[in-house]
């Protein structure tokens, strides 16, 4: 079989998947996002809504998941997108002035924006430790009202050190933004506020001592693991790849989401470890709206590669699966194919056998 192009790769996985690309006149606008790790720009970002970031494009407007969305550039606030590649390379105190300065030049029509920056400004202050002003911050958000998707990774990385008078003030700032919020933040504050107390530590400690005594912390699990791993992550030490291996999938989707919030290092891997995760949820479910999240996941990961990157033949074999589970069994069939020819049986014994195991062959 002759091998597909990256092009052509694409462009057999995205219809069956869903996606369409929307190809326009001249753009109206310089907004740009990127959703699934593809660009899309000569938007007009108008709100937030119910997990969904709406915009408007030649020809009306859209809406796209969140959780999908990243590299947002923003026309009328470019310090915006500056602060953010402070918090990814890790200058957190650089990214917490910036985003301060957007929260303040923003006007009341921009909504959205003061949820994006209010967020990030929760992340970049949790980054550099600065606990008592994360907790000032996280209450500041949530009295903005805003989508439950901005309140899931609660910040608890700065609270754990906070004594005395400080530690004092954080809580008593986070129980009075408890008081009335919604059922989303009042959970993230709880948790904020199991940190503050020492309640987390003490649970994480009994946990992680239960699973020692029951042999789950073991450094040979590898051998074990529930889901089948490119090589590269065969003795990775990564909190959500050992999710995984448990069989935890879950948990694992939920560790891996933080890790993409908080510190977008490792992107491949942690998308890829992402979709695996959203494939045996889907599995377990056998949801086909699953699947194709899982399948869209997937190809970011394939997007995201060269033609020697370690995840991409795995990448391939899952979409294929995606497409098997959908009933798109001739593209199934081809994306199969396509896998094996960068699946090799010696550097990747795990999933030439999983390969093997999926085709009969």
């Amino acid at each position: 079989m002759k091998r597909m192009s990256f092009n052509m790769r694409i462009g057999w996985v995205l219809p069956v998947l869903g996606l369409t690309l929307l190809v326009t006149g001249p753009p109206a606008t310089a907004d740009q996002i990127s959703l699934n790790g593809i660009a899309v720009p000569g938007i007009e970002i108008i709100g937030v809504n119910e997990g969904q970031l709406i915009y408007l494009v030649a020809g009306g407007e859209r809406s796209a998941p969140l959780e999908s969305v990243s590299n947002i550039r923003i026309d009328a606030h470019p310090t915006y997108t500056q602060a953010v590649n402070f918090l990814e390379a890790g200058q957190a105190r650089d990214a917490a002035g910036m985003l301060r300065n957007v929260l303040r030049n923003a006007n009341q029509r921009e909504g959205w924006l003061k949820q994006f920056a209010s967020w990030r400004l929760v992340q970049a202050l949790d980054q550099q430790g600065a606990g008592e002003e994360t907790a000032a911050a996280f209450a500041a958000l949530v009295g903005i009202t805003p989508d439950p998707f901005f309140l899931a990774d609660p910040p608890t990385q700065s609270l754990a050190g906070l004594e005395g008078d400080a530690r004092q003030r954080a809580q008593a700032r986070l129980e009075r933004a408890q008081r009335g919020a919604s059922e989303e933040a009042r959970a993230s504050i709880t948790t904020m506020l199991a940190v503050l107390s020492g309640e987390a530590a003490e649970l994480s400690e009994t946990d992680a001592a239960a699973k020692e005594a029951a042999g789950v912390v073991n450094a040979d699990r590898v051998t074990d693991s529930a889901v089948a791993l490119p090589a590269t992550l065969a003795n990775s030490d990564d909190a959500a790849v050992d999710l995984l291996r448990d069989g935890r999938f879950a948990d694992a989707l939920i560790m891996v989401d933080s890790q993409l919030r908080n510190d977008p290092g490792r992107l491949q891997q942690r998308t890829f470890v992402k979709a695996l995760a959203m494939l045996k949820l889907a599995e377990e479910t056998n949801d086909r709206d699953a699947y194709l999240d899982a399948g869209l996941a997937f190809m970011r990961v394939v997007v995201m590669s060269r033609e020697t990157s370690a995840y991409l033949g795995p990448a391939l074999l899952e979409a294929a699966v995606v497409h098997r589970a959908v009933g798109a069994d001739e593209l199934a069939d081809a994306l199969f194919e396509e896998a094996l020819l960068l699946i090799d049986e010696q550097d990747e014994p795990d999933y030439y056998r999983r390969y093997t195991e999926l085709t009969g062959n």
